[in-house]
């Protein structure tokens, strides 16, 4: 049988998440990482990533009045 026993559980892939999966496994703890959302694949899935303009909606509301 595995061995499903860990001494850490890290719920999402995120930043923050990530760094805590990382920053646990340096500190030698046996660690697992769940994440619920769909696989990105790098330089694929990123659609913006190379647009000529980044504007977040906010911030174009409060220069267009």
């Amino acid at each position: 049988m595995a061995d499903n026993t860990y001494d850490a559980i890290v719920v999402g892939s995120g930043i923050s998440g990530g760094w805590a999966a990382m920053e646990l496994t340096r500190m030698g703890l046996k660690t697992i990482m769940l994440e619920r959302g769909r696989d990105i694949k790098h330089g694929v899935d990123y659609k913006t990533a190379n647009t000529e303009k980044w504007e977040f909606p906010i911030v174009a509301a409060v220069h267009n009045k």
